[in-house]
């Protein structure tokens, strides 16, 4: 293996962007669950930021991010995957690409990062840990679907 390198994505990127998340969706067990297209980040390029790590050329992870607001820290940014392939895993990608996410953060200003991570990924929360990362379990995650959201679209 060589060096692992990192770099921000482009458009032309969209393919592997999309091979990783699906990657991350079955090792989740969720395949099914990723609706999103090529066209989502064709439309939406300027709504995330996507950090990639490659070997020798190719891809081997990613961290994907956006811009957020909290009433409470100002400026944030949610780590919304991050990804290693499998057969890249255990080799320090995670951290190489975990703190170039941070690099990104500091270099913008940002005061807070956030991400959720499963509560049955132990390799995951143990990652996070060594960041001292303080892992939350008196927040839960709450969310409305797609077609839960178009239910409520007559509300008066």
């Amino acid at each position: 293996m060589q060096e692992i390198t990192t770099r921000f994505a482009t458009k032309s990127d969209i393919p592997i962007i999309m091979d990783l998340i699906m990657e991350l969706a079955i090792y989740e067990k969720e395949p099914e669950s990723v609706t999103t297209q090529k066209t989502d980040f064709e439309e939406n390029w300027e709504s995330f930021v996507v950090i990639l790590a490659e070997n020798q050329n190719e891809v081997v992870g990613m961290a994907f991010m956006y811009h957020s607001f909290s009433t409470w820290a100002g400026k944030m940014c949610h780590l919304e995957d991050l990804i290693v392939r499998e057969k890249f895993r255990r080799l320090g990608i995670g951290h190489i690409l975990f703190k170039s996410a941070i690099q990104y953060v500091n270099d913008h200003q940002i005061n807070r990062l956030k991400w959720e991570v499963l509560d049955w990924n132990e390799p995951a929360i143990q990652f996070y840990k060594k960041y001292d990362a303080h892992v939350e379990n008196s927040w839960l995650t709450c969310r409305l679907k797609k077609d839960q959201l178009e239910s409520y679209k007559q509300v008066k």
